[in-house]
């Protein structure tokens, strides 16, 4: 939700999870902060909002598990605990509901 506010004071960059598979949209947010549009903040206010219940590493995850098909992506390290199966299809369902297409995110 900082990005365009520390963008427009001059950031270069972010270190950013969203970025994994919301990178146009975390480039515009920094690089173009005046045209990054407010349906760009709401999906990540939207997005972060609905992860808020879930560890967020597991859940960042799961997302990128979705986006790249790839169920090794789910795999976590201890201390952290992987997603149910329940869970994941809940990060799922949110995903979906948002219609970010990570070709064009």
């Amino acid at each position: 939700p900082d990005l365009p506010t520390l963008g427009a004071l001059g950031s270069t960059g972010a270190i950013s999870g969203l970025a994994n598979f919301m990178p146009r949209t975390v480039r515009r947010m920094v690089k173009e902060p005046a045209s990054a549009s407010l349906t760009d903040a709401k999906r990540v206010d939207q997005l972060l909002n609905a992860l808020r219940s879930y560890s967020l590493f597991p859940a960042l995850k799961g997302i990128m598990a979705t986006v790249s098909g790839d169920p090794a992506w789910l795999r976590v390290r201890p201390p952290l605990v992987a997603l149910s199966n329940a869970q994941l299809s809940e990060i799922q369902a949110v995903w979906h509901s948002l219609s970010i297409e990570p070709q064009n995110a």
